[in-house]
């Protein structure tokens, strides 16, 4: 994996690594650097700004990654978002939904 300045990295409270995401290529990495389960986001574009992640409101273990990506076709540029829920798989967590716009 090429790591550049698409990629972050989540840690919890303790400075324990939650999980990797690498927007190009596209992949989501667990705390083992094995590619965690669930359906792979699909940022694109290094050159249209960093990924970042948030705590998912009212929840200890659910995180949002925003990324963007870019069509080459039309230049539109768009703001996505997927939910990754560390609770999940003995803790090495999921990716559970994506946006579809």
């Amino acid at each position: 994996m090429s790591v550049l300045d698409n990629t972050i990295v989540c840690s919890d409270a303790n400075g324990n690594l939650n999980f990797i995401y690498n927007a190009s290529p596209s992949i989501v990495l667990n705390r083992n650097y094995q590619q965690m389960a669930g359906p792979v986001p699909a940022g694109n574009n290094i050159f249209l700004g960093k990924p970042l992640w948030a705590k998912y409101p009212g929840s200890s273990s659910k995180y949002f990654v925003f990324y963007p990506t870019a069509t080459i076709t039309t230049y539109k540029a768009d703001l996505k978002y997927c939910v990754i829920d560390m609770s999940l798989n003995g803790g090495l967590g999921q990716v559970l939904t994506m946006s579809d716009r």
